[in-house]
Formats: C-alpha cells, structure tokens, sequence
C-alpha cells in the first residue's frame, strides 16, 4: 500500500540531507508539491500516481532532483553544479588532513611515539576523527552556526575529560572509556547528521514534526550512514594496507628505511583521517543508489541467527563451564550487541512505504531476537554468579549496565514485532520504539566515561 504521507517524508528529508536545500527552501517545495498533488488528485489520479507526477514537475522546474520510475523509491539527485563538486571535494581533503593534525597534537605534550603512549592516542581516537565529520555536516547541511556551536562544544568537554582524568594501573576505567566514548560521540553526531527539529503546519490542527535528528526516520538514515561508512572506512583501509605494503617493499629494495615516516607521519593521518573521506563517499554513493544495506541485513540476518543458537546449545550442553569462562560470557555479549546493531540496520533497509507482502525476513528477525533474549539472560546470569563470587569491579558494573540496557531492548523488540507479526501494530511503531531507545545507550556510554574513572579510582 502507498503510504503518501511517509514518500513526502521521504522525498523532503532526502533531499535535505543531500545538503541541496535549507529548511526554509523545503518548507516552500512542500507547499507547492502538496498544492499540486490536490489538484492531480481531483482530476481522479491515485496518491501514488500525482506523488509521481508532481514531483516530476517540481524537478523540471527546479532542474535539481530527478524522480525514477514508479517501481523505485527514493529521488535521485541529478547534481550539475561541477564547482561545487570541486570546492566540496577539496573540502573534505582539507577536513581529512585536519584529522591527521589533530592525531599530531598530543605530540605537542612529548607524546609522539604511538607505541608507548598508545592508551592517548586511543582515548582520544573518536574525537580526531569524528571532530572533521562533524564539522563538514554543518557545512552541508547549512546548519544554524549558533546552535551547531553548542553541539560541537561536546568535544573539547569530552576531550577534557577524558585527557585531565588519571590512569593506573591496569587502567580498566581508561580501556572503558575508549570503548564508551565512541558511542556518546555517535549519539552527538545525529544532530550534525539530521539538523535541528523543524516543526510545520498543514493545517490549523496539526503539528508535524517533519525533518531534524530526533526524528526516527533520520535516526534510522543515520543508522545506515554509519554502517556503510564502517564498511567503506575498512575497504580503505586494506586499500592503504597494500599500498603500504608496496611501499616498503619498494623502498627496502633499495635499502632505505622509511618504517619512522610511516609510524609519525602516515599512520595518525590514516588513522584519523580515513572516515571523513568514508563518510564523503556514502554521501556521493547515497545519491546514486540505494546502498548494500538491503543486501548485508539478508546475508547476516541468518547467519548470526545460526551463530546464537549455536552459543545457547553451546552453553545447554555445559552450564556450569560456560558460566565459570569469562571469555565465553564475553562473546556472549559482543553477539548480542551484534545482533542489536544488525536488527538496526535491517531497520533501515527495510522499506516502509513499500513493505514487503513475505514475511520470511520478519520472522527471521524475530525469532533472531528471541535467541538473543536467551542468550543476554545466560550471560546476565553468568555476570551475576561471577560479582557474588569475585566482588565487583569496573568491568563487570560496566557489562552488567550493558546487559540490562540490552536485555530490555531485546524485550521492547519482541513485544513489538510479536504486535507486528500479529498484525496488531505497524512496522512504524517498531522503529520509533528502537530509535527511542538509542538514547539510553547514550545515557550509559557517557555515565560510563564521565563516572567510571572517579568511582574506581582511575584503575
């Protein structure tokens, strides 16, 4: 069924987020598309049909976005403008070497060597890179500087905290922030990604939050964003290693040592600099076509599916082994994130407008969450027994708030898409329910960096 409502949704925020209009521009676009669709719609054309037809003449008109055909849904971006090509490009060169500087300033402070003061470079790793990213949205986008400001300033703020904070040994605290911060940063990032909330009106009744980084639809393009931008970010990265390799090759034929320019030079520039240039790409790929999202959640759906039950036998057949290898547990947990974060992404390869009439990806995915279920209460079970017998530490208060965290959205999910299968509720619900939860993971990251390190005395 065509949903007019959501491809008008759909239609705005992509073209927002493309970076070809600012809000005001949108707002002026909607209203003359929706103008136009009631008249089409009174000559007797279906919604489906004047949508088609309406926004073709919008891109006559404005010769900027292009509609496909009917069996496609998303409007394809038909850039002319080279300049802005170039000037976009040399941007993102320029914000990808800011990276690699930024990688350089803990030199600043006599912490050059990347191999002995590894735990600097790694605690600050997130905001070297992100910083450029986030930095390049606001320009895209045409964010409002004054309130993009506020957002940035979470980086000199986390950058404090994490770099005036002691650590000792065995630096449990400083290991959990290296792998909290990340995910606090991510959560800032969806502003930079969506923009500030706009709210419209199409009527003197209705108020409708239509595009901004609360919205679980750019949540959910957010979300897809990510995944493909860690994708591209690891081709590139065995790219470079080949390349590097070449390299040295070269070089050491010829007796020449070149392992200290790569060390100090070439590494914090990759390091730090290579997902801005991935992000770059996902934004030129978005325009194109639709991505490898549909595809990957089809490849891993059943895979991961097949690996979880495989843990719960696993764990069935010897109980009382599993619980006492804390390794075991560990995979436990880093499955079950798995299988959050590809439930995620298979939220946003999924097409709502145009939902598909077979359930076999749903029921996958559903019953995909119900192991997860048994497999988070047998690692929560596991942690539990482990805290009564060892006492309490950084680490097993960290996982512990992870697996509640977890276990509560695995069961928000269930009773979701249990409604959804029973056709008791809209895949709609689903999202908004998932996307809403995002912001607990983010609350707990940043207790996690901001508390951990007091609580524990900096170990």
């Amino acid at each position: 069924m065509f949903d007019l409502e959501a491809k008008i949704q759909s239609w705005k925020r992509y073209l927002y987020e493309n970076g070809s209009y600012d809000v005001i521009a949108l707002d002026a676009l909607e209203e003359k598309l929706r103008s136009d669709l009631s008249v089409l719609e009174q000559t007797g054309l279906d919604g489906e049909e004047a949508f088609i037809i309406s926004t073709r003449r919008i891109s006559a008109a404005e010769q900027r976005f292009v509609i496909p055909p009917v069996e496609t849904v998303w409007p394809r971006l038909q850039t002319a403008d080279v300049g802005y090509r170039k000037r976009e490009m040399i941007f993102v060169v320029g914000l990808a070497l800011l990276g690699g500087l930024l990688g350089k300033f803990p030199a600043l402070f006599g912490y050059g060597d990347i191999d002995t003061y590894g735990l600097i470079y790694m605690k600050n790793a997130a905001l070297f890179a992100l910083f450029p990213i986030a930095i390049y949205y606001i320009w895209k986008r045409s964010l409002p500087i004054p309130r993009s400001l506020v957002y940035l300033a979470a980086f000199p703020i986390a950058a404090l905290f994490v770099n005036l904070y002691p650590s000792y040994e065995p630096h449990h605290t400083s290991l959990l922030m290296v792998l909290h911060l990340p995910i606090s940063l991510l959560y800032i990032m969806m502003y930079f990604y969506g923009g500030p909330n706009k709210k419209y009106n199409r009527d003197q009744s209705i108020t409708t939050s239509s595009i901004g980084w609360t919205e679980p639809e750019t949540r959910l393009n957010y979300i897809r964003c990510v995944g493909e931008t860690f994708i591209h970010t690891i081709l590139i990265v065995l790219g470079a290693m080949v390349l590097i390799g070449l390299t040295v090759g070269t070089f050491d034929l010829i007796k020449i040592d070149i392992s200290g320019f790569l060390t100090t030079w070439i590494l914090p520039f990759g390091l730090f600099g290579i997902a801005m240039i991935a992000v770059y790409l996902v934004e030129q790929k978005k325009a194109l076509h639709e991505g490898i999202a549909p595809i990957l959640a089809k490849i891993f759906i059943p895979l991961f599916l097949i690996v979880i039950v495989s843990l719960i036998v696993a764990f069935l057949i010897t109980p009382n082994a599993a619980i006492e290898q804390r390794t075991l547990l560990l995979w436990f947990d880093i499955i079950i994130a798995f299988v959050l974060a590809l439930n995620l992404y298979a939220m946003s390869a999924k097409d709502q407008a145009y939902p598909d009439k077979s359930k076999f990806w749903d029921i996958l995915t559903f019953a995909m969450v119900i192991a997860a279920i048994i497999a988070d209460l047998i690692a929560l079970s596991g942690i539990l027994i482990r805290l009564s017998s060892y006492g309490i530490s950084a680490n097993k208060l960290a996982v512990l708030g992870e697996n509640v965290i977890m276990l509560v959205n695995l069961v928000l999910l269930a009773i979701h898409y249990g409604r959804y299968m029973a056709k008791k509720d809209k895949y709609k619900n689903v999202v908004v329910m998932q996307m809403k939860f995002l912001d607990a993971y983010a609350i707990w990251a940043t207790f996690v960096v901001i508390a951990f390190g007091p609580l524990f005395g900096f170990r």
